[in-house]
């Protein structure tokens, strides 16, 4: 298939997906509820998310350069930006794998590599889920929190995953 006739393919796709989801939406519901919503927090709530993606940046060229890989924050940004609009449109963080191929597309390099500091830094988030997660209980529950059920808990669930997926880990972690 040619390229103009796949991009016009693409298109109409878009197309008829979109017209299917807008025919089973109460469009009205969706007016009224974007009527309530206050507009300052919701542009506040835009800014601070597009201004994460240069941190977000960041952190991605600080795990490349433990691999030995150098490119500016802002190209590696832009990468990451492209792959979150990939994530809104494909299921399953598929945007991930999308920034692989951007990187390697656009670099050169291993996608495996590029994948091993994508699985880390997902494993760096978790991590500060969980953290920001016990800290939020802290402040609901007010001393009512049960520490030792909580670190318990977390860690079964952590060696639990651990255990099953450490030859995986060792397969896609960059050396």
């Amino acid at each position: 298939m040619g390229a103009k006739k796949q991009t016009i393919f693409s298109f109409v796709l878009v197309f008829a997906i979109l017209m299917f989801l807008i025919s089973k939406v109460n469009i009205s519901e969706i007016t009224k509820n974007l009527n309530e919503i206050n507009i300052f927090y919701y542009l506040l709530g835009l800014i601070v998310f597009y201004i994460s993606f240069f941190p977000r940046g960041l952190r991605w060229n600080i795990l490349l350069k433990n691999i030995g890989i150098k490119k500016r924050t802002k190209e590696l940004s832009e990468i990451y930006f492209l792959s979150w609009f990939a994530n809104l449109i494909v299921p399953a963080k598929l945007g991930d794998l999308y920034r692989s191929y951007l990187f390697k597309k656009n670099y050169n390099h291993s996608k495996s590599e590029i994948m091993g500091t994508v699985f880390i830094e997902r494993f760096i988030d978790v991590i500060f889920l969980i953290l920001f997660l016990t800290l939020s209980g802290f402040i609901i529950f007010k001393g009512h929190f049960n520490l030792s059920i909580y670190f318990t808990n977390s860690n079964n669930c952590f060696f639990h995953i651990n255990k099953k997926t450490k030859t995986k880990i060792s397969k896609i972690a960059p050396k």
